[in-house]
């Protein structure tokens, strides 16, 4: 389960992080908000982050929107795969990858 969190590192500053099974990841510091450490204090689903109608406050919804921003850059920069999206991309180029690798093994063996 990936989970996203904020933790109080200096008086007036939140800093975030996503965290899988293995490893936690920084992701950014801003500036304190009480309505983000309420909803991100005790983590959030990185499925819910998607998801706008939990929370009505601007903060935390302009939050969500940099989150979802930095998401993409964490996977690329770390090498891992946190999104559905992700999962789902990488299943359908290595597919057509296997076919192209068998079509040019086919092509050889002609």
């Amino acid at each position: 389960m990936i989970i996203v969190f904020c933790k109080t590192t200096r008086r007036g500053e939140q800093s975030f992080y996503i965290a899988d099974d293995h490893r936690q990841y920084y992701l950014f510091t801003q500036e304190f908000r009480r309505s983000n450490r309420e909803y991100f204090g005790r983590g959030v689903i990185l499925d819910s982050i998607y998801d706008f109608s939990r929370t009505r406050s601007t903060s935390t919804i302009r939050t969500l929107e940099k989150i979802q921003k930095y998401i993409p850059y964490i996977e690329r920069e770390e090498g891992i795969v946190l999104r559905r999206q992700t999962r789902r991309k990488q299943a359908r180029s290595g597919e057509s990858f296997r076919q192209r690798k068998q079509e040019l093994y086919c092509f050889m063996a002609e």
